[in-house]
């Protein structure tokens, strides 16, 4: 399992030719989050290893490209 946020078709590209090579599954999973919610969530945490601040949520809104 890769716990990640990957919101394009090209930043999951790559863990897609790893399971191929590895003759694994490839499944998706997509959190559809109120940014709102998203954003207060992120600016309550403390102790993630990266601290983002809450403007990455509008960022990675206006990329995200779910997966089909």
């Amino acid at each position: 399992m890769i716990d990640r946020t990957n919101v394009d078709p090209k930043q999951r590209e790559n863990f897609l030719k790893i399971a191929s090579e590895h003759s694994g599954p490839a499944h998706a999973g997509c959190l559809l989050v109120e940014p709102k919610l998203c954003m207060a969530r992120v600016g309550a945490r403390t102790d993630h290893e990266t601290n983002p601040k809450p403007f990455v949520v509008n960022l990675m809104k206006g990329r995200l490209r779910a997966p089909t």
